[in-house]
């Protein structure tokens, strides 16, 4: 009797472990989402006629990848596994300074050589969560642009936008707008640099 109560209990337990084993969770489907970002409307296309201009070295801090972050509170960083970026972010940031720099304010695209080479690292990608949603976006953006021998301008630039809901549309549109506001940030900064460049070469 014993022999057999102890064979229906190694049935059950051989039995439930299989239902385990069997059941399937739902899975997981990611949603991608594409960061573009706020071109100006109307604008003709620049005339490459400004001073050359190399996109050095352009690229994201390590947790800023594919997935999507979140920030609670001061120091916790969240990912979304399920939300997702359509690329990396520096592809992103690349193509927006290609487009700024060489379409809208017209510096002519160098590969070697140029007398100023930008690089930019981006730092910050992430929407901010206060009473458990999302109320504004962040992006920030090291830059530094210099020639071949010395650093013309090193910055930091942090853009902020507010959402006006936590629907992911509105969240990637805010990102559209803050990552416009780092583009241009940048343009400055260059320009800055080529009339800082000019002046000093100038004849006395």
């Amino acid at each position: 009797m014993r022999l057999r109560r102890a064979m229906l209990l190694a049935s059950a337990s051989v039995a439930l472990a299989g239902c385990a084993l069997t059941s399937k969770s739902e899975p997981l489907v990611p949603r991608y989402f594409e960061l573009g970002f706020v071109a100006p409307e109307g604008r003709a296309q620049a005339v490459a006629n400004g001073p050359e201009v190399r996109l050095g070295k352009v690229s994201a801090a390590s947790h800023v990848r594919e997935r999507r972050v979140r920030k609670r509170g001061d120091v916790e960083l969240s990912f979304e596994d399920e939300k997702r970026w359509t690329e990396r972010p520096e592809a992103f940031l690349r193509r927006g300074l290609a487009r700024v720099l060489y379409e809208e304010q017209g510096y002519r695209q160098a590969l070697s050589g140029a007398p100023f080479v930008v690089d930019c690292e981006l730092v910050r990608l992430e929407e901010v969560e206060e009473n458990g949603a999302v109320r504004k976006v962040v992006v920030g953006i090291v830059v530094t642009i210099h020639d071949e021998r010395r650093v013309l301008v090193g910055d930091t630039f942090v853009a902020e936008e507010a959402t006006a809901d936590a629907e992911d549309a509105t969240i990637v549109r805010a990102y559209g707008k803050a990552l416009r506001r780092a583009l241009d940030h940048v343009a400055d900064d260059l320009a800055k640099a080529s009339r800082a460049e000019a002046t000093a070469s100038a004849p006395r």
